[in-house]
C-alpha cells in the first residue's frame, strides 16, 4: 500500500511540472515503470478525481484535475463535516464542526469513530446506516440530539465517497436546523396559544348568545304580558266609549230644543272618534318591531294588501320586477297608508304607481299618483305624528321603514299629483329569483 501511495504521488509531481499533459508512455518512461503499472496508478488518479483524461486518436493523455481542495471549502461551509476512511478512522473534520460538539481535532483525527466523543450520539440504527453507506447508498434523516444540555436539530447525510489513493471512504454530513426547529416550534406554540384563545373568547360568545337568548325570551313573556294588559285595557275603554256614545245620542235628542247644546254635543262626538281611532291604531300597530325584518317581494305585498283591501275606481300599476326588500313584516301597512294618503287628499285620483329605479349603490321606489299633489308648505309636516287620520298613517310608515334604516320623503310637485320616493340602502334590496 506505501509503494501504491508513494507511485501515485511521483506520477502527480510529474504531472504538475506538465500541466498540457502527458501521455502513458511518456510518464513510464520518467519513473521509470512499466507501462502496465502507469496505467494502473493513473486509473487510480482517474476515480478519485485527482486526474482528467483526453482522447487524441489513439493517444490517451492524462493531467491533473483543476480544482478547489475539498478541505478548503469544507472548512467555509456552514454545515459540519466528518470523513471516514474504510476503517471507521476519522481523517477530517471541518472547524464547524468542532465549534458545535465543542471537541478538539486530536480528541478525533486518526481514531475510529466509535472510540471517540462522538460515539454517544451514535444509536445503533446510525452505525447499521454507516455500513450501508461504505457499500454505495447514501442515507438521509432527521437528527435529533442534546449537546452541553442544548437541543440541536440536525438534517444527516451519509455520502460514499473516494480517496486519492482509490480506497473507499465515507462522509457524514450535517446541517444544522436548530434555528428553523425551534422558530416552527415558536409558531406550532403560537398557533396553540391563539387556538385556546379562539376557544376561550367562543365559549365567552356562547355564553353570551345564550345570555341574550334568555333575556330575549324573558322580554317576550314580559310583552306579551303587556300587551294582554293593553289589550284588555283597550277593550274595556272601547267599552266604556261605547256607553257614552249611547249616553251622548239621549243626551243630544234631550237638547234637541237648546240652541246652544249641539255645537258642544258635536265636539263631544268628534272627540270620541279621535278616540276610538287612536286605540284603533294602537291595537292594529301594537307588534311593531317585535319582529326580525325579513326579505319581502314588493309586488307581491302590495297585491297581497290590496286584495284585502281593495282600491275603488283605482288603476294600480306595479313595475317593480323582482325587486325584494328587508324590512319589518308590517311593510305591506305602508303601502296601504300612501294608497290611503292617496285617495283622503288627492282629490279624485284615478291612477297609482308603484315603480322602482336604480340610484347608484342604492335603489328608489316610487309610489306616485295623479291627484292634486302635495303643498310645499305640508311636504314635511305630512309625517309627524299629528293625531289625524293622515298623520298617523304616515308618521307610522316612515317609523316601519326606519327599522332597516330604509328612509321616505314626499318629492312631488303641487298640481301634479304625489310623489313618494322610498331610498333602499345597498344591504336592503335585491333582485330575487
Amino acid at each position: 500500500m506505501i509503494q501504491t501511495d508513494n507511485e501515485v504521488a511521483r506520477i502527480r509531481d510529474i504531472l504538475k511540472d506538465h500541466p498540457r499533459g502527458m501521455t502513458i508512455e511518456e510518464i513510464s518512461r520518467i519513473l521509470p515503470l512499466n507501462r502496465t503499472s502507469t496505467a494502473k496508478y493513473l486509473n487510480t488518479l482517474l476515480i478519485s478525481g485527482q486526474a482528467d483524461l483526453k482522447t487524441f486518436g489513439r493517444a490517451k493523455v492524462f493531467s491533473l484535475t483543476q480544482r478547489v481542495p475539498v478541505s478548503n471549502l469544507m472548512s467555509l461551509s456552514s454545515e459540519l463535516f466528518l470523513i471516514l476512511d474504510s476503517e471507521h478512522t476519522i481523517s477530517y473534520v471541518n472547524d464547524q464542526f468542532l465549534m458545535v460538539f465543542q471537541l478538539g481535532k486530536q480528541e478525533l483525527i486518526g481514531r475510529k469513530i466509535e472510540l471517540t466523543p462522538i460515539a454517544q450520539y451514535l444509536s445503533p440504527s446510525d452505525i447499521e446506516n454507516m455500513k450501508c453507506a461504505y457499500q454505495g447508498k447514501e442515507h438521509t434523516w432527521e437528527h435529533h440530539i442534546n449537546i452541553r444540555t442544548r437541543d440541536y436539530f440536525f438534517i444527516s447525510k451519509l455520502v460514499p465517497m473516494v480517496f486519492d489513493n482509490g480506497r473507499g471512504g465515507l462522509a457524514i454530513i450535517l446541517e444544522d436546523i436548530t434555528q428553523l426547529k425551534e422558530y416552527q416550534l415558536h409558531l406550532e406554540n403560537l398557533v396553540e396559544e391563539r387556538t385556546r384563545e379562539i376557544i376561550k373568547t367562543n365559549e365567552n360568545l356562547g355564553q353570551e348568545i345564550a345570555n341574550h337568548e334568555m333575556a330575549r325570551k324573558a322580554l317576550e313573556v314580559v310583552n306579551n304580558k303587556l300587551n294582554l294588559l293593553a289589550s284588555v285595557t283597550r277593550h274595556d275603554i272601547l267599552n266604556q266609549i261605547t256607553v257614552i256614545s249611547g249616553y251622548l245620542q239621549l243626551l243630544d235628542k234631550e237638547c234637541s230644543g237648546n240652541p246652544n247644546s249641539p255645537p258642544y254635543i258635536r265636539s263631544i262626538e268628534n272627540a270620541i272618534r279621535t278616540i276610538q281611532y287612536q286605540i284603533t291604531f294602537t291595537r292594529d300597530y301594537k307588534d311593531l318591531g317585535l319582529k326580525s325584518p325579513e326579505w319581502q317581494r314588493v309586488d307581491e305585498v302590495i297585491r297581497q294588501a290590496t286584495s284585502l283591501h281593495p282600491l275603488p275606481h283605482i288603476n294600480l300599476r306595479i313595475e317593480t320586477g323582482k325587486l325584494e326588500v328587508l324590512a319589518d313584516p308590517f311593510l305591506d301597512k305602508v303601502f296601504l297608508n300612501l294608497f290611503d294618503f292617496s285617495l283622503l287628499s288627492g282629490d279624485k285620483v284615478t291612477g297609482i304607481d308603484v315603480t322602482s329605479h336604480e340610484k347608484g349603490d342604492a335603489h328608489l321606489l316610487l309610489v306616485t299618483d295623479n291627484g292634486v299633489g302635495v303643498p310645499a308648505s305640508r311636504k314635511d309636516r305630512i309625517f309627524e305624528y299629528s293625531g289625524k287620520d293622515t298623520g298617523f298613517n304616515l308618521f307610522l310608515s316612515r317609523e316601519i321603514l326606519s327599522i332597516t334604516g330604509i328612509s321616505i320623503k314626499e318629492t312631488g310637485n303641487e298640481g301634479t299629483g304625489a310623489r313618494f320616493e322610498i331610498t333602499l340602502p345597498t344591504n336592503t334590496w335585491r333582485n330575487g329569483n
